[in-house]
């Protein structure tokens, strides 16, 4: 099931399904390591403020309005 990157809890391995944002965000979020395909692990996610990921062996933190265009489904 799809959803946001925004609305996942914590300690959660998800995948990115999709990227709905322009190109200039897409070649951004690419040369972090985000793009279709790659696995992620949601490292903290508040209510409130950026959600860090882990994303290969980095660490990188994503504005909420960012996470809202990252569609992604859960790993087990």
């Amino acid at each position: 099931m799809k959803k946001q990157l925004s609305k996942v809890k914590e300690r959660k391995l998800v995948k990115i399904i999709c990227i709905n944002c322009g190109q200039g965000l897409k070649r951004r979020l690419s040369s972090l390591g985000i793009y279709d395909g790659t696995n992620v692990e949601i490292i903290k996610n508040d209510e409130r403020g950026p959600i860090i990921l882990k994303v290969f062996d980095s660490k990188i933190a994503l504005g909420r309005g960012q996470a809202m265009k990252i569609l992604i489904e859960e790993v087990n």
